[in-house]
């Protein structure tokens, strides 16, 4: 049962790695789109580098408004998983339930 877990966590952690990187792809977009690519390159930059994710939800909000056609309820829902980058500490909690035993070894 162990293994499982910490298999389970292990997967959990690579598909929220992957999830950000898709993330900020899609936030790079929405960025550019609005302001220029300069000012993509520094949200993205300043997101990544500082840990200030507030550019990354604008980016998704953005990007469902602006290149999506999306209404504004509709883009706020798309951005709302950009809260998991901004509290790491969720992604921390749920990742140290699956894996706590792998690290007490």
């Amino acid at each position: 049962m162990e293994s499982f877990r910490e298999i389970c966590g292990y997967l959990l952690g690579l598909a929220f790695c992957l999830l950000a990187l898709a993330m900020c792809w899609l936030a790079w977009l929405g960025l550019e789109d609005a302001f220029g690519w300069r000012w993509a390159i520094g949200g993205v930059a300043v997101s990544v580098m500082l840990r200030i994710n507030f550019p990354i939800l604008v980016g998704l909000y953005l990007y469902a408004n602006g290149i999506m056609h999306w209404g504004i309820p509709e883009s706020i829902a798309f951005a709302i998983p950009g809260f998991l980058l901004i509290i790491p500490s969720v992604a921390v909690d749920i990742f140290g339930v699956l894996v706590r035993t792998a690290a007490r070894r």
